[in-house]
């Protein structure tokens, strides 16, 4: 009852809810039965880690995906080495890091909301027993790093960034997801959670979906119904086929 009187307040047409657990949709079914279409929204991925480190790991994943991961780390070897390591906050190195996130946020073909370099200070000092900063750098200068949340032992990335200058040659991206997924391996975590978006890497990787719903209401009756009859039509997911490859889509 409260989000169409907000709706009235705020003079949006429109209420979207965004992005909640597929597991949830029992409880709230009460929207759909309130006029609410409910449809897929971009998933995020997860991986359980029921391994020792990233070697072990490797062998849950196919002979051609174990051989093209191998192939890009041994071509990474060859140039000037690159080094990793782990903080609980990065404030003081936002300056140098805050770059290399907006160079991946503008890279990207779908982009939501630009995150601030006060956000990722905050993290550090709001949350440090939760959040863990992963920095690669390479001569000296830093040219990736990740943004995680730590919480018990399920490890979720929330934002990277990457020297683009670098970043191809390196191979970064699998770099980087090698690095965490060792750490998360040696530091008891048993659930990898990661983002929406970027899908063919996380595929070879051996990610699954994790589903996420959309609830969408129109304040206007007659466009609400004709909304609830498109909506199928109109879930992004319908626009990245590399979805439908994934061994748990059905789930979606």
């Amino acid at each position: 009852e409260a989000l169409p009187l907000a709706s009235r307040r705020l003079r949006a047409p429109l209420i979207v809810l965004k992005d909640f657990p597929s597991e949830w949709r029992l409880p709230l079914q009460t929207f759909v039965e309130n006029g609410y279409a409910r449809i897929p929204s971009m998933p995020s991925v997860v991986m359980d880690l029921k391994c020792r480190n990233f070697e072990d790991y490797l062998k849950g994943l196919s002979s051609k995906a174990r051989g093209d991961l191998r192939r890009k780390f041994r071509e990474a070897d060859r140039l000037p080495p690159v080094t990793v390591e782990v903080v609980t906050d990065i404030s003081d190195r936002i300056d140098e890091l805050y770059p290399l996130y907006l160079q991946v946020h503008q890279h990207a073909k779908q982009r939501f909301e630009t995150l601030t370099p006060e956000y990722f200070c905050r993290l550090g000092r709001d949350m440090p027993d939760r959040s863990r900063f992963f920095i690669w750098s390479q001569e000296g200068r830093a040219v990736a790093f990740d943004a995680c949340t730590l919480y018990g032992d399920e490890l979720w990335a929330d934002a990277i960034g990457l020297d683009y200058r670098v970043a191809l040659d390196l191979h970064l991206y699998f770099i980087v997801k090698r690095d965490v997924i060792e750490w998360a391996c040696r530091n008891g975590v048993r659930r990898y959670h990661s983002g929406p978006l970027n899908y063919d890497p996380k595929l070879r990787m051996g990610f699954k979906l994790e589903p996420l719903d959309l609830y969408l209401w129109h304040r206007n009756r007659v466009a609400n119904g004709i909304l609830r009859r498109v909506a199928p039509w109109l879930t992004p997911v319908r626009h990245e086929p590399l979805l439908q490859k994934f061994s748990n889509a059905a789930e979606l």
